[in-house]
């Protein structure tokens, strides 16, 4: 049986250099910065949006969070894990979970409203 399982490749760049484990690093780091970005955005646009009453469209505010800044949260989350493993750091590492933490409980706690 064993002579007939698949043999799995190496991941070229686990078996490479120091550098190049940088090099990645550096592009996950990134990559975190422009989600984390669009991750701004979104956020602001969803408090111009609640705050300007005369065309607030709940639904809108609602999609925004759950289809948007939620998501990409998660994913700024997931990417700092990676990037952690490769001895990086991001705004979501150790000392800033318990901020994010609450920043993120506040806006679902907005959700239900």
């Amino acid at each position: 049986m064993i002579e007939h399982q698949a043999i799995l490749p190496s991941i070229p760049f686990l078996k490479s250099n120091e550098e190049q484990a940088v090099k990645v690093r550096k592009r996950l780091e990134d990559i975190f910065s422009n989600i984390s970005l669009v991750h701004d955005v979104i956020v602001m646009t969803i408090e111009v949006c609640e705050a300007n009453s005369g065309d607030f469209n709940p639904e809108m505010s609602h999609v925004l969070r759950r289809c948007g800044a939620n998501k990409l949260h998660s994913q700024l989350q997931a990417l700092t894990s990676i990037i952690e493993k490769f001895g990086g750091r991001t705004a979501y590492s150790e000392h800033k979970v318990s901020e994010i933490g609450v920043a993120a409980s506040n806006e679902h706690g907005r959700e239900g409203q």
